[in-house]
């Protein structure tokens, strides 16, 4: 399985890469519009998507839960959502609930992944990525939770547009940068 960083709306150069591949994840990030989209080829909401539509495509991964073997979490917080306009750059909904992220990590514990996807990442890591240890939205503290509930193998995320894997224990947690591309064995 392809998993593909944030695209930014990059259509072109996101087209080319999933030209030789019969299937992918794009994990967040794709942008406000998703014309381009292709059967195989899924999407992962991030903090940059258009939750007007994104919901109801047929791309679209969904909020958390499993798929093919891979535990999935969309969302993140913008930091710069001051600086944009709501319901055409920015979407209220672009964290999961409280209330969502509760039921999220319910199906995490009793899933127990070897294998997780996400947009952002557990809150501990924001060190690790040149964030302050008291940076962290609802999120990544609901992840880290995760984590502290089951480490998973490895742990593969965008949204930082940085490349880098960081080892924590057993987990190998991967850092996607824009359009990077890392290749998961099923």
């Amino acid at each position: 399985m392809l998993l593909i960083g944030d695209v930014h709306g990059k259509h072109d150069q996101y087209l080319e890469i999933i030209d030789t591949h019969h299937e992918s994840i794009q994990l967040g990030d794709f942008g406000f519009n998703y014309d381009c989209c292709r059967p195989n080829h899924m999407i992962l909401g991030g903090n940059h998507d258009n939750y007007d539509l994104l919901p109801s495509h047929p791309n679209n991964l969904g909020d958390y839960g499993t798929y093919r073997g891979i535990f999935f979490i969309r969302g993140a917080q913008s930091i710069d959502r001051s600086a944009r306009i709501e319901g055409q750059s920015w979407w209220r909904n672009e964290e999961l609930s409280y209330i969502q992220l509760s039921q999220c990590i319910n199906l995490y514990s009793k899933v127990r992944p070897k294998i997780v996807i996400s947009h952002t990442c557990p809150k501990f890591l924001m060190t690790h990525l040149g964030g302050r240890a008291d940076w962290g939205s609802r999120t990544e503290i609901a992840m880290a939770q995760m984590y502290s509930i089951h480490p998973p193998q490895i742990w593969i995320f965008g949204h930082f547009h940085r490349s880098k894997s960081i080892m924590i224990g057993i987990t190998k947690f991967v850092c996607l940068n824009e359009l990077e591309q890392f290749q998961l064995p099923l």
